[in-house]
């Protein structure tokens, strides 16, 4: 299980080309321009040849059948060619797994992936929970719920990503926890960053670790099969405060790590 610490600084087809020459597609070409050269309907033709004029039109309904059943699996094929790429690379990259200093290892499954966000969502939790028992005192700012909505539903028709969830656990104060989907796996993790900043503001302070308005944040990102692929979180009381991410792959990294 891939889990990152980090800390964010303020502000925090193939191109197929022409038909060969000796392809299918031409020559099925060729045999009607070969039946149109021959006037298979004509008299003279028929009398000299000893064609009947049925097996004649039967041949023209012959050529033409067999030229729809040749294009018709090549159309299929081409289509195939071009929407197996596009398909792919989107969801390759939930599988693209990590880089490590001792080799590549493979991103988890689906269910893997569900088991280890699950297990990145309690420990948050319990964070928040016990920080708020032990410290008490600390006070933070919390910005109105209508901005926090408001924010979200803006930056969810900028980056394309629906709005799951939105829950406001209170362990002392406001610890919001947002949960979105997208088919958009890269874009949303490479805009992360921009989104926290808006919905996770802080206050420019000397010490990295003051001026958050919330006392925790989780924000975690499913693809469309309900799947999480991108789980950051912090949290604010107490001493050490601190936070972390998580992915399915390397490229999906919002921040960066060691």
């Amino acid at each position: 299980m891939m889990i990152c610490s980090y800390r964010p600084r303020a502000p925090l087809s193939p191109y197929l080309g022409h038909r060969p020459r000796n392809g299918l597609s031409w020559s099925s070409t060729h045999l009607r321009g070969h039946d149109r050269g021959r006037r298979w309907s004509s008299s003279s033709t028929r009398q000299a040849t000893g064609v009947p004029n049925e097996w004649c039109s039967y041949a023209r309904r012959r050529i033409r059948f067999q030229t729809v059943k040749i294009r018709g699996p090549l159309i299929a094929l081409m289509v195939l060619v071009f929407l197996l790429p596009a398909c792919s690379g989107k969801s390759s990259v939930l599988t693209a797994g990590y880089e490590r200093f001792g080799g590549k290892t493979p991103s988890p499954n689906a269910e893997r992936a569900k088991a280890q966000a699950a297990m990145t969502e309690r420990a948050w939790e319990h964070e928040i929970q016990s920080r708020a028992r032990r410290y008490p005192e600390k006070r933070f700012f919390n910005p109105p719920k209508d901005q926090l909505m408001g924010d979200l539903r803006a930056l969810a028709q900028k980056h394309d990503f629906e709005l799951v969830s939105a829950w406001l656990p209170m362990p002392r104060q406001v610890a919001p926890k947002i949960v979105v989907r997208t088919k958009d796996y890269l874009d949303l993790a490479q805009a992360t960053p921009a989104i926290l900043r808006r919905i996770d503001p802080r206050t420019a302070t000397p010490q990295d670790s003051r001026g958050w308005k919330y006392e925790g944040f989780y924000f975690e990102a499913q693809d469309e099969h309900g799947i999480p692929f991108l789980i950051v979180f912090n949290f604010e009381r107490g001493a050490s405060p601190g936070g972390g991410q998580w992915a399915r792959s390397e490229p999906l990294y919002p921040y960066r790590h060691g």
